[in-house]
């Protein structure tokens, strides 16, 4: 016979094993802190429900069943409710991860509008209603609860987050409807092997299947909703941070400063924001998809916020890359080395060092935009549009390091030797990967603040660079 530990030990803790390899390679520590963040948001607000729900006898367990109890619930029902969160937030992060938060903006504010707030306006009435035959003892009072415990919740993440979960419609309902169809299947052998009893004089006796009441799937439909909505609000805030950068300028860390600046943006409408960045970010993406299948793949398994920024990076080292190998005449290739620089120098005009980056705050570089326009494809400025918007934490060196090894193309000279070849490869490679460790510094709110372990990391990232330069 079952026990309610048994049903974590055969049917729950191994998913969350499995989940937890699949997911190991590209988990990061601000996902670490989403799934910590919901499972005590459930913790703490179904713990008061669920002791008020079985203290009216909507479900009972046999003493020989459980661990022990308290309050009137088991321990391992306390158990559940981080386990399922566990469970269902690794899922989401395999269904929902792989394209970038901003692409799921709605920016029509027509539908924005129509989206935010009828769902809202249903849950709110739902909610009453679930109050209403929420009556102890009466065969409603199971449903009653459910429905108004769970709407207020519901109506928050939406309010935030609705529009977001509803342009991945696709990967979200995949995130919902597996682990709901898991665990109702789970809990459909526990309440046939009697390790609890849903009671019938508090419930409808409606049964989707034998044994499984229509409460119980409910019940686990609407916590997964509640669980991928909240891991949805988490990547919303994130990925308008990520886009938006002049606007919510502060970098990821744990001060209330920074949690109320993701909160800002939790109910910020994205219908209310310039749709440029997304173009730009449209159009980096193209061109990394264009020039690099192999990096576009790899970058799969990069933080959100880190790939997104990768992207742009790579985005822009391409276009000025081409910029200068597709002008067949020298004069031409000369003017677009300079007007790069003119650029690099613009956005950095306020570096006091090399090595000098802002990254406490984000600040909009003075560009003339306008003259940009005149000189450069549609492709070209959005990719210069875009890294202006992170260039606030990059160093400027190894973006004139980068010009170097196109002054060197320009100029046509050959490579004699290896040393030619480390120089021009630490130009035109190793640069880039000292801005690929700056961005992975910034994005997971690492410093190093010793001079002596910094210059080793960015010696080895050229390095790395210069590998893969002398390898391609």
């Amino acid at each position: 016979m079952l026990t309610y530990i048994d049903v974590h030990l055969i049917y729950t803790l191994p998913v969350i094993a499995v989940l937890a390899l699949i997911t190991w390679p590209f988990i990061s520590r601000l996902e670490l802190f989403k799934i910590a963040f919901v499972c005590t948001m459930a913790f703490v607000y179904t713990t008061p429900w669920d002791n008020y729900i079985i203290y009216h006898n909507a479900w009972m367990y046999k003493p020989k069943n459980i661990l022990a109890v308290i309050g009137y619930v088991p321990v391992e029902e306390y158990m559940f409710f981080v386990i399922q969160t566990v469970m269902t937030s690794l899922w989401a992060l395999v269904c929902t991860r792989w394209s970038p938060a901003c692409f799921n903006f709605n920016f029509n504010k027509t539908s924005y509008t129509l989206i935010r707030w009828i769902p809202i306006l249903v849950l709110a009435l739902t909610a009453i209603q679930g109050y209403n035959i929420a009556i102890p003892g009466k065969d409603t009072f199971y449903l009653g609860c459910i429905l108004w415990w769970s709407c207020p919740v519901i109506i928050f993440l939406w309010y935030g987050a609705g529009n977001y979960f509803v342009k991945k419609s696709t990967s979200t309902v995949i995130a919902i409807v597996v682990p709901t169809l898991y665990l109702c299947w789970v809990d459909r052998i526990a309440l046939k092997d009697d390790v609890w009893h849903i009671n019938e004089k508090t419930s409808l006796n409606i049964f989707v299947a034998d044994d499984l009441p229509f409460e119980e799937c409910l019940f686990f439909l609407i916590t997964n909703v509640i669980i991928v909505l909240g891991s949805m609000a988490f990547d919303k805030s994130y990925g308008l941070a990520d886009t938006y950068t002049f606007e919510f300028s502060l970098r990821y860390g744990t001060s209330w400063k920074y949690n109320s600046q993701q909160m800002r943006a939790f109910v910020t409408a994205e219908c209310d924001m310039s749709p440029t960045p997304v173009n730009d970010i449209r159009h980096c993406l193209n061109v990394l998809k264009t020039a690099s299948k192999s990096f576009n793949v790899a970058s799969l398994v990069f933080p959100a916020g880190v790939r997104l920024h990768l992207i742009i990076l790579y985005a822009f080292c391409r276009v000025t890359d081409d910029m200068i190998d597709s002008e067949p005449n020298v004069g031409m290739k000369k003017q677009k080395l300079m007007l790069i620089e003119r650029f690099i120098g613009e956005i950095f005009a306020d570096r006091s060092s090399d090595y000098n980056v802002k990254t406490s705050k984000s600040r909009k570089p003075e560009v003339d935009w306008q003259w940009y326009r005149q000189e450069l494809t549609d492709e070209e400025l959005s990719c210069f549009r875009a890294i202006s918007r992170i260039s606030f934490y990059l160093p400027r060196k190894p973006f004139y390091e980068l010009i170097d090894g196109y002054r060197w193309d320009v100029n046509g000279k050959m490579v004699q030797n290896e040393t030619d070849l480390l120089l021009y490869s630490s130009y035109v490679a190793g640069s880039v990967g000292t801005l690929c460790v700056y961005v992975m510094m910034y994005k997971s709110g690492v410093n190093i603040d010793d001079d002596a372990r910094h210059d080793f990391v960015i010696r080895k990232a050229q390095q790395m660079g210069q590998v893969l330069q002398i390898v391609n």
